[in-house]
């Protein structure tokens, strides 16, 4: 190899270069991009599940309904019954479907990582399970009368719990 061609391709390597290293720069950069969007978006889960939690143990409406709700229960009343159409207007009737809409936005919200699914597991399994379980005679009464995929969300998540 004679002195020009070194030359040569030692420019071709300097050149080669530069991009080369503009590069690895970018991956760098995209990579801390990448880690500090993830960290934001869990706070921001984290932050939207605590806020959903807040506001329903403040929601007046909600505590009425489950009163409502743990009432009957308690008188043994049978909640499928409360699904039929002509029931619709009962004040049962209409905590049941509260306490169901408040547990689907929250199911819907989780199953679609808006909402951090773990903080809410520790926060809200239980009553989230109970609740489902409880409730499942109407949800399922419901279906068969008028929706069929009422409370679908809600039910994927308590029984994944």
């Amino acid at each position: 190899m004679e002195a020009g061609d070194l030359q040569f391709w030692l420019r071709i390597a300097q050149i080669a270069a530069i991009p080369i290293g503009a590069c690895i720069g970018a991956i760098v950069a995209i990579i801390g991009v990448r880690k500090t969007l993830a960290g934001n978006l869990e706070r921001t889960q984290k932050t939207q599940a605590i806020n959903f939690v807040l506001a329903r143990h403040q929601d007046g409406q909600y505590t009425k309904s489950v009163d409502v709700v743990i009432s009957a229960k308690e008188r043994g009343l049978a909640i499928a019954g409360y699904a039929d159409q002509k029931m619709r207007t009962d004040e049962i009737s209409s905590s049941i479907r509260y306490i169901l809409n408040s547990h689907e936005y929250m199911a819907v919200a989780v199953n679609n990582g808006i909402f951090h699914e773990q903080m809410l597991y520790e926060s809200s399994r239980t009553s989230t399970v109970r609740i489902f379980k409880y409730l499942y005679p109407y949800i399922h009464v419901n279906r068969e009368q008028t929706n069929k995929t009422a409370f679908v969300e809600f039910e994927k998540l308590a029984r994944r719990w």
